[in-house]
Formats: C-alpha cells, sequence, structure tokens
C-alpha cells in the first residue's frame, strides 16, 4: 500500500486539482499560484513543483487538456490555456488568456473533440473552440445561457 505524503508550498487554501501527463500534478490555490509538482515516485523530500503565477491569477479551477496543455479558470473572469510542454520549468511555460466571461470562471471540461466548456458565475456555459489557432483573439466560442443561477460543475459526456 502506498504511503500518503504532503505537498507543501502554497500560501492559502488550495482550491483546485488536475492530474497532468508524465506523473505531474497542477495544484491551484487563493495564494494566486498555479504549481506544477512531479508526483510519481517522489516523496515528500523529492517534490519540487514550479510556480505559475502572474497578476490577476487567482484559480479557482483547473483541467488537464491534450498536448501537455493546463487550462486554469480564474477570479478575474478568464481562462488561461498552458502550455506546459514547452518547457520544464514556469519561465518557459506559455500560455492565451480567454475572454468572454462576466463571472469568475468557476469550471472547466475539455471535451472529447479538443474543444473546452467552461462555467461561471455569470450563468452561463461557453464552449471554446482550441483547434482554431494559439491566439486567443482566434478561439472562437458559443455561449449556452438560459441558467438560473452560477454554473458551479461541468462533466464531458461520451459520444
Amino acid at each position: 500500500q502506498a504511503s500518503p505524503f504532503v505537498l507543501a508550498g502554497h500560501g492559502s487554501k488550495v482550491r483546485c486539482l488536475a492530474a497532468l501527463e508524465g506523473g505531474r500534478l497542477a495544484s491551484g490555490s487563493r495564494d494566486g499560484t498555479i504549481r506544477i509538482w512531479t508526483v510519481a515516485g517522489a516523496d515528500a523530500a523529492q517534490a519540487s513543483p514550479f510556480v505559475l503565477k502572474e497578476r490577476g491569477l487567482d484559480p479557482l479551477c483547473l483541467a488537464a487538456l491534450d498536448g501537455g496543455r493546463l487550462a486554469s479558470g480564474s477570479t478575474d473572469c478568464t481562462i488561461r490555456i498552458w502550455n506546459l510542454a514547452v518547457g520544464a520549468d514556469a519561465a518557459q511555460a506559455t500560455r492565451v488568456v480567454l475572454e468572454g466571461h462576466r463571472g469568475w470562471v468557476s469550471c472547466l471540461a475539455e471535451l472529447d473533440d479538443g474543444r473546452l466548456a467552461s462555467g461561471s458565475w455569470d450563468r452561463t456555459i461557453r464552449i471554446w473552440n482550441l483547434a482554431v489557432g494559439a491566439d486567443a483573439a482566434q478561439a472562437s466560442h458559443v455561449v449556452l445561457e438560459g441558467h438560473d443561477g452560477g454554473v458551479g460543475c461541468l462533466a464531458a459526456l461520451e459520444g
């Protein structure tokens, strides 16, 4: 039986987690950071994260995407798509910012066809076509409206 270990480093509450390729784990915190931990075969002494941080980042949700990418939804009403495959550390991680929600982005789900669904406190779900290009200005999306309250959970269904 595997014994648990503690990943310490965030300065505030951890709000979200996502399992990434290559035995890595992403954690998003109220401290305004996303930490990328290598946990495959690691113990508490070995798990040394790299940190994604920028102005306005306050992650509420994370989703692992194909191609070594990570999506984060934030209290600044944006979604960031981080390309973690380009580098082994935070200085080399690139990102694009998707804008459109008018409320906090509270949930994310990758769909089978490579699109991304985002839910928000603005009572909408947006379906983003990430295949259009890496440029955020070109990321087309569809808006699904009609909820009586904020959208707090999404799940991709098969088929």
